[in-house]
């Protein structure tokens, strides 16, 4: 691995190589159920983002629930307003055939969440939360990295280097979290950069210690420094007793927050001159 002394001096002796003047001037909380004062006949069921800055995705620490209750509605799913029955007050003969996958037991009942998307049907067990419950609690019990978005050069870069990027203070160990009998594993997936110059998100191998597996390249100086932000993504898989669980509207990823930095970006004059 380079140092930055030895990337720099590399660096610039490629521009006197090329005879090439330079003009120079000198982001866990696991997510909240909504609190909606169910009655009978209906269940709380979570994942009622907290959100984050950014672009909205997030689903940790934020400024307050991103799912708004709308009038009607009693619950949360994937951060939408939904209004959830559970036991249903249709019967079972007005349930849209093929909605509902085989009866898992007779210890069952039919229920559906209502959402902006459209009607999920699902099996509830009696006695006590569904699998959908057991998977979502078990999805707001994952615990987030506190990372902290780290570069190379440290403090500030320098024009038309190649900027390393990592997140210092994760693991690429999984993560894991249950509820009853219904476990959640997280798998590293991949790691995200917005370099703030504009040229849009990078999507680079979960990197959490320094090496060059994340890299960009600023065209342009900022001595005030380009307003950067990162975050990680795990990829999800549900286990019932150590069964898939595969039910529709559970979530496929688990995004931490996106973390902001700040990158000065400086550029170095390089002068050549021929010795006769």
């Amino acid at each position: 691995m380079l140092t930055l002394q030895r990337r720099i001096a590399v660096f610039l002796a490629v521009v006197a190589t090329c005879a090439v003047t330079l003009v120079v001037s000198a982001g866990p909380a696991a997510a909240e159920i909504c609190d909606t004062g169910v009655g009978d006949g209906t269940v709380e069921i979570g994942d009622c983002d907290e959100g984050s800055e950014g672009d909205g995705e997030g689903n940790g620490a934020g400024s307050g629930p991103s799912c708004d209750i709308q009038p009607g509605d009693n619950g949360c799913w994937n951060g939408e307003s939904c209004l959830i029955n559970d036991p249903s007050t249709l019967e079972l003969d007005e349930v849209p055939d093929g909605a509902l996958p085989p009866k898992p037991g007779d210890d069952y009942h039919h229920a559906f969440r209502l959402c902006d998307s459209g009607y999920v049907w699902y099996w509830s067990e009696d006695g006590g939360p569904s699998i959908e419950e057991l998977a979502t609690q078990a999805f707001n019990s994952l615990p987030f990295p506190t990372i902290t978005p780290t570069f190379n050069p440290p403090r500030r870069t320098i024009v038309n280097l190649e900027t390393w990027w990592w997140a210092a203070g994760a693991t690429n160990d999984e993560l894991s979290a249950s509820a009853g009998s219904v476990t959640v594993r997280a798998t590293p997936s991949h790691l995200e950069v917005d370099p703030g110059d504009g040229s849009g998100v990078m999507r680079c191998s979960f990197a959490t210690t320094e090496s060059d597996a994340c890299t960009h390249v600023y065209r342009r100086s900022n001595a005030e420094g380009y307003a950067a932000r990162m975050r990680l993504v795990w990829t999800l898989v549900f286990t019932d007793g150590g069964d898939v669980v595969e039910l529709n509207g559970l979530p496929t990823e688990f995004t931490s927050p996106w973390t902001p930095v700040t990158v000065p970006v400086n550029e170095i004059q390089t002068r050549v001159t021929k010795v006769r």
